[in-house]
């Protein structure tokens, strides 16, 4: 849409959000018209696609830095990753800390749950703040 304006026409960039968000209410007013004849189904469908296409644009430009979203945070699919792996060792090996060891001592076993504590503390850090 901003392609085709001459470079006069073009907001800058303290409007570029109002400009945007006017050009999105349009968009959506144009394809939720629910009378548009049939022959003309192919055009609502092509201009869907657009108002997905710009919103998707307008959230990159629009988003907060500090909020993860899934759609666009590869790094989340690993965290995620990390997080299934730590609760699958929590759920196999707890039980058997309870029902067989009955000291604690300092080993490689107590080193491996320090860290899938601080995994999860990490967790809930990234969750809720």
């Amino acid at each position: 849409a901003f392609a085709s304006m001459s470079q006069s026409q073009r907001p800058k960039f303290g409007g570029l959000k109002r400009t945007a968000t006017r050009m999105l209410k349009d968009a959506e007013k144009r394809v939720s018209n629910k009378n548009m004849p049939e022959q003309k189904e192919n055009n609502r469908k092509e201009m869907q696609e657009r108002v997905t296409q710009f919103r998707v644009a307008y959230n990159n430009m629009t988003r907060r830095k500090r909020i993860l979203d899934p759609r666009y945070a590869p790094r989340l699919t690993y965290w995620d990753l990390v997080i299934f792996v730590a609760l699958c060792y929590t759920a196999l090996v707890t039980p058997f800390q309870v029902a067989f060891v009955s000291e604690t001592k300092i080993d490689t076993m107590f080193v491996v749950d320090r860290v899938l504590d601080f995994v999860f503390l990490l967790d809930m850090v990234l969750q809720f703040f």
